[in-house]
């Protein structure tokens, strides 16, 4: 069994005025994921829409973005840094900072409850050689009008 189908068992907590609650992962991810590609030369903006309500479970607490370099230029890369980022259930907007040029991005939004994390929604995005060329030679011929 993995992680995923472990996640899927119920709770029930009981309030005071035995009240009783069931809680579970989503079973959906976010919908219509965009990661941007060739916005600036380390952001990416990444847009969702909210997991439809039917497929919550309990209370959502929130999103996770995850995003992790898998290719740097040509080459596909291993054992890179998973970096997350976590917003409110009513945000479904995030610019990823800092990145670095010539580097694709794999990039995963999941909606979570308490029980954990539902499945992703991935997106890939980067800059390509071309337009890091083409910034770059725009900043050289800056650099010599100057």
């Amino acid at each position: 069994m993995d992680i995923f189908e472990e996640s899927l068992t119920f709770i029930v907590l009981l309030e005071q005025d035995k009240t009783v609650f069931f809680s579970q992962v989503p079973s959906r991810p976010p919908e219509s994921i965009i990661a941007e590609s060739h916005v600036t030369l380390t952001t990416i903006p990444v847009t969702w829409q909210p997991i439809d309500s039917s497929y919550i479970h309990g209370i959502l607490l929130g999103y996770k973005i995850r995003y992790q370099a898998v290719a740097i230029g040509e080459e596909p890369v291993e054992d890179q840094p998973i970096r997350e980022e976590i917003v409110s259930p009513s945000t479904f907007f995030l610019v990823l900072k800092n990145l670095e040029i010539f580097t694709l991005y794999r990039i995963d939004v999941m909606g979570y409850t308490i029980m954990g994390n539902g499945p992703p929604a991935t997106d890939y995005a980067g800059l390509s050689n071309f337009q890091a060329n083409h910034t770059m030679s725009r900043r050289i011929e800056y650099m010599f009008l100057v």
